[in-house]
């Protein structure tokens, strides 16, 4: 027999909407500091409103009978919230085992789904249980409030600051303008090109420099290979493989790597609106992201759940087995996204905004496929297509890096042309040409394109063959008076 109190806790399913606020205020708890009201509130109402969808369908799948299908959509959401944690959880007990894999955990899902479905059908009583979970979850949000309050109350901008790198260090009156990162993949360096092929690119640089721009002669990557290099570089330090055999280099570790990287943080601590124009995804948001009904930094609350984990876990293999649509047989498919994030980054710059904009775009350009020669005149679809074949194609490479330099050209003037106020702008490459069929020399891979507009008021540190790494570190020196030790000259080749 249920006490009087209890028995009216158990007549209404409140725990059912109760469950995505306190998956949201858990999420907001944890990641204080990194998701904004806003955007938490957005993710909070689509949560409780594909809750509220969901219990109506499946209020006519049990024949009008609420109690059964709010308990079923209740197991139906816990499953979608906490899969990341649980399956995160498994690979910490058992991480060699098949426990972890999708191959045993969907089946396993799908036929708990399905039992849950066939019990509930038969029950009759289930006001314990409404009791139950309905105190259950009161309790939790009550503690997670509580948890928050603790954060707020014990706030402290320098604590935040160093927990996302211990060697960062306030600086409350730096100026803050727009920074635009721009990367172009593979593009060669000057010892390079004059080197290996006696190239003369001296007319881009000179070009820059009457833009105003510092350009580092014989600027050197630290790692030879994109993912490798732009996880250093957004981590301000070497990837852990550094004493590692870098042939057997696993790739999700690094892009989990640039996805969790501390200079976007950095910046969004120090006032920054953060924009991805790149091809990976950065601090929870997608390459070349797009609006979408989930708020972008609310995406670290929604990484969590079960199409999140599916889609970042198995998206490779969905492509391949059909069931996503992937563009890897699309010949232009680099070229149209080389045109998205121009066009995107161009747009961002004509939209009002109230906060500085730390921008991150990665061109894939000057590297393969090479679309254009240096007069803007396309090759053949048959040159484009060859794919690994033509990408040794050093003729092709030059035209299409003069072509490149238009491009990057025209993209800085428009910047300068419509920034608010000086902007900073950040050209460089992840490395350097790779693909050397005539005399292949591991050293010219990493030797790259680095050159810097800075607006009046700043002294560039910046010397002859300086890495990626050590560039970067002195830059928040000069932007942000930071004290980053920037001996970092270290190069590692990925074979």
């Amino acid at each position: 027999m249920l006490p009087q109190w209890m028995g009216q806790l158990g007549q209404r399913p409140f725990f059912l909407y109760l469950l995505p606020v306190f998956f949201v205020l858990h999420g907001f708890t944890e990641s204080y500091y990194l998701v904004p009201v806003v955007d938490s509130s957005l993710l909070l109402f689509k949560y409780l409103v594909l809750t509220l969808v969901l219990n109506a369908i499946f209020f006519f799948v049990f024949r009008k009978n609420i109690c059964r299908s709010s308990l079923f959509v209740f197991i139906l959401l816990t499953i979608y919230f906490f899969f990341g944690a649980f399956h995160d959880m498994l690979k910490n007990i058992w991480p060699a085992s098949f426990l972890i894999k999708y191959t045993f955990l969907l089946p396993f899902i799908l036929s708990i789904v399905v039992v849950t479905y066939i019990l509930l059908s038969k029950a009759i009583n289930f006001a314990r249980t409404f009791a139950y979970l309905n105190i259950l979850f009161v309790v939790l949000i009550i503690f997670d409030l509580a948890t928050l309050v603790r954060k707020v109350v014990a706030y402290d901008r320098n604590r935040q600051l160093t927990s996302i790198y211990p060697e960062f260090t306030l600086c409350d009156t730096c100026a803050r303008p727009d920074v635009y990162l721009i990367v172009a993949d593979e593009y060669a360096g000057e010892k390079t090109l004059n080197d290996l092929y006696h190239f003369d690119n001296s007319a881009f640089l000179e070009q820059l420099s009457k833009r105003k721009f510092f350009v580092i002669k014989n600027s050197v990557s630290n790692y030879n290979a994109t993912a490798v290099s732009i996880a250093s570089l957004l981590n301000l330090d070497y990837i852990p493989y550094e004493k590692k055999n870098l042939s057997d280099i696993s790739m999700r570790p690094v892009y989990n790597l640039i996805d969790t990287n501390i200079l976007v943080p950095f910046f969004q601590f120090m006032g920054y609106e953060f924009v991805n124009n790149s091809v990976f995804t950065v601090s929870g948001q997608p390459p070349v992201a797009t609006q979408s009904f989930t708020p972008v930094k609310a995406r670290i609350i929604a990484s969590q759940t079960l199409t999140s984990r599916v889609l970042k876990d198995l998206g490779f293999y969905l492509i391949n087995w059909g069931i996503l649509k992937g563009e890897d047989d699309d010949d232009y498919a680099v070229l149209r996204n080389n045109e998205k994030i121009i066009k995107n980054i161009k747009q961002r710059m004509l939209a009002a905004k109230k906060r500085p904009t730390f921008s991150y775009s990665h061109l894939t350009m000057p590297h393969s496929p090479y679309y254009y020669d240096r007069n803007g005149k396309p090759y053949a679809q048959s040159d484009v297509s060859n794919g690994k074949k033509n990408e040794w194609r050093e003729d092709h490479y030059l035209e299409y890096l003069q072509y490149t330099n238009g491009v990057l050209l025209d993209l800085i003037d428009f910047i300068l042309k419509h920034a608010k106020r000086p902007p900073v702008i950040i050209l460089i490459s992840d490395h350097g040409f790779r693909h050397q069929s005539k005399a292949p020399r591991e050293q010219y891979d990493f030797y790259n394109l680095n050159a810097t507009f800075l607006p009046k008021g700043y002294s560039a540190a910046f010397y002859d063959n300086m890495s990626n790494l050590a560039y970067m570190r002195s830059l928040l020196n000069v932007l942000f008076n930071q004290h980053l030790n920037t001996n970092k000259p270290e190069k590692f080749y990925v074979p």
